[in-house]
């Protein structure tokens, strides 16, 4: 990966760290639940000598220092950062690539905020009325139950099999995840009560209401919209993806890539570098099915 420039920003929800690379058109970058930026990793070696490439680490579980204690980590609250951050770094004509409930954030930017947004590329994520995904409907009840939130972190901060269990981050990725990156995400939930009292802000605004809405919005923003769906997917299925994009309508176009689950910037890093690179350089009014095809025939 070309060197990356560690920055922080302050802004009215507090301190939020990100990586800067490459140059080129801007790519914002938005992690899942319980994830760090690094699950972009091995598709940011295939992009930052084309595209600049920014990483927000988000209030999500895996942050190193919690926000202001009153700041709002809705999903909502979470897109108007996201917002706030392009308006700081003063970016425009911004393509969000979002995956896991970072989708969903990333489809509330560009649905509400979409003044410095262009384009979206959604990997597989909460959508319709998927959300939480089947098996993980304890996301709703876990900030809502006294300590399970602390009981949750030290537990798969000390037990390793957990941390590998196909009940947890082993469901989203066909590739093995190294065991030193999963420690790395669960720990500052485990060890720092401002980070579980930030993540249960989060938890506690999941609602299928909002993931329902969202396709009509995006419709009428008129952004264009790729969904590089990984088709091994059991959580978000090729089913979801196809019904996602038909309900944005005409804006979304879908590209299936292959070998890969919900961690598609892990398990295809090379397909889903290249998609965004095709996606990125046409411009979004111009895209046709003939374009879409070449979008596929990429991945």
């Amino acid at each position: 990966m070309n060197a990356s420039t560690n920055k922080s920003v302050t802004l009215a929800q507090g301190t939020v760290s990100y990586r800067d690379m490459g140059t080129g058109p801007v790519i914002v970058f938005v992690h899942g639940l319980f994830l760090s930026g690094t699950i972009w990793d091995k598709t940011l070696d295939r992009l930052t000598s084309h595209r600049r490439c920014i990483v927000p680490e988000l209030p999500l579980g895996a942050h190193k220092a919690p926000l202001n204690r009153q700041a709002d980590l809705s999903l909502a609250g979470v897109a108007k950062l996201i917002a706030d951050l392009l308006d700081h770094l003063d970016l425009t004509d911004v393509t969000l690539v979002g995956l896991d409930f970072g989708g969903v954030i990333a489809q509330i930017v560009a649905a509400r905020h979409n003044e410095r947004v262009s384009r979206l590329v959604l990997t597989n994520c909460d959508a319709l009325e998927v959300c939480p995904a089947k098996g993980f409907e304890y996301l709703t009840w876990l900030p809502r139950v006294p300590l399970a939130t602390w009981i949750l972190a030290k537990l798969m901060h000390h037990v390793g099999p957990l941390r590998r269990h196909e009940t947890s981050f082993a469901a989203f990725a066909k590739t093995p995840l190294a065991d030193a990156q999963l420690k790395d995400w669960v720990r500052p939930m485990a060890v720092s009560s401002g980070v579980r009292r930030d993540v249960k802000k989060f938890l506690r605004s999941i609602d299928v209401k909002l993931t329902l809405a969202l396709p009509h919005e995006l419709k009428n923003a008129g952004t264009s919209v790729l969904l590089a769906w990984g088709s091994e997917d059991k959580l978000f299925s090729m089913d979801l993806a196809r019904r996602l994009a038909a309900a944005i309508g005409d804006n979304a176009f879908l590209a299936e890539i292959p070998d890969a689950r919900t961690f598609v910037p892990h398990d295809a890093p090379k397909a889903l570098a290249s998609t965004i690179l095709a996606f990125t350089a046409t411009p979004p009014w111009k895209l046709t099915s003939a374009s879409q095809a070449n979008l596929s025939k990429s991945a």
